[in-house]
């Protein structure tokens, strides 16, 4: 074998190696396709279930179905739309969202449309009363006319007439009622304070405020602001976020080193220097309580 023959042969060094056109191709390759799907034809979901939306997608829907309950009053128009987002977690969902808003402090008016909607879902549904079928005035009278029997062969044949067509007329337009809103709660009528007790059970959370608000009949009012003052600072929450323990109920933790006034509705009356109590158990140690508050329209 000549040293001619040698250089026939490939190097083996050299074909081990991939070749590099190969990897050059196929990162280009998965460049382009992720520009294409990204930026020139990216995917576009349509007609998506309410369902499959993201968080952030569905709290704005949530307002909006809550929005548009303020609005037109239908309640069960909301509850199906609800039920298509959320399922049978939508009085949940809804009362969460609330309480998370009211937290932040960012979107008072917004809570307060959900909470609206979290009492009225709370509710129960009036049964449908069917209509009951027309039935005869009563005194009409139905008089009945004897004719008198003809014999064979005396049967007159009258020629009849063709009834000329009677022209149809066009109905006029009937006008639908629109539902009307549901009636907020009248919050300029003051609130008068007509309980106040302290909270020294087992198991309740140091400085628990639960406040209970009802009308002057005695329904609880959800969607009401309860304000709450201290020195430095406030916050703003509302009633009806849960609407298991009573539309009207509402509750704050108090801080023990700080004093409160507390201030239901708009003008209602204020509740002034109000501290966690200091409350003994049955072993004779203390420890620090709530309050509950109850005030009603006059």
């Amino acid at each position: 074998m000549t040293p001619d023959d040698l250089d026939n042969y490939p190097d083996e060094a050299s074909s081990s190696q991939p070749p590099l056109y190969l990897l050059t191709g196929l990162v280009l390759g998965l460049l382009l396709g992720l520009f294409i799907a990204r930026v020139l034809s990216p995917l576009r979901y349509m007609d998506t279930a309410p369902a499959m939306l993201s968080e952030s997608y569905k709290a704005t829907y949530r307002l909006l179905i809550a929005q548009a309950y303020q609005s037109n009053g239908n309640l069960e128009r909301a509850r199906l739309r609800l039920h298509l987002l959320d399922g049978d977690l939508a009085p949940q969902a809804l009362a969460s969202q609330a309480q998370q808003w009211l937290a932040e402090g960012n979107n008072l008016e917004a809570a307060r449309a959900l909470a609206e909607l979290v009492a009225a879902l709370a509710q129960p549904t009036p049964p449908s009363s069917s209509p009951a079928p027309p039935t005869p005035a009563s005194g009409s009278l139905v008089s009945t006319v004897s004719l008198p029997t003809l014999g064979l062969g005396q049967a007159i044949a009258t020629p009849t007439s063709t009834p000329s067509p009677t022209p149809t007329l066009t109905p006029w337009p009937t006008f639908t009622p629109r539902p009307s809103p549901t009636q907020r709660p009248a919050l300029q009528a003051p609130f008068k304070l007509v309980d106040q007790r302290p909270l020294c059970e087992n198991g309740v959370p140091a400085g628990l405020l639960q406040i209970y608000l009802t009308d002057n009949a005695g329904q609880p009012l959800a969607g009401v602001p309860i304000t709450l003052f201290w020195s430095g600072g406030q916050n703003v929450f509302y009633t009806g976020l849960y609407p298991a323990i009573s539309p009207g109920y509402a509750d704050a933790l108090l801080d023990p080193n700080l004093t409160y006034d507390v201030r239901p509705g708009d003008v209602g009356e204020t509740v002034r220097g109000l501290q966690p109590p200091q409350c003994k158990a049955p072993d004779g140690q203390t420890f620090i309580g709530g309050w509950r508050l109850e005030f009603a329209q006059p």
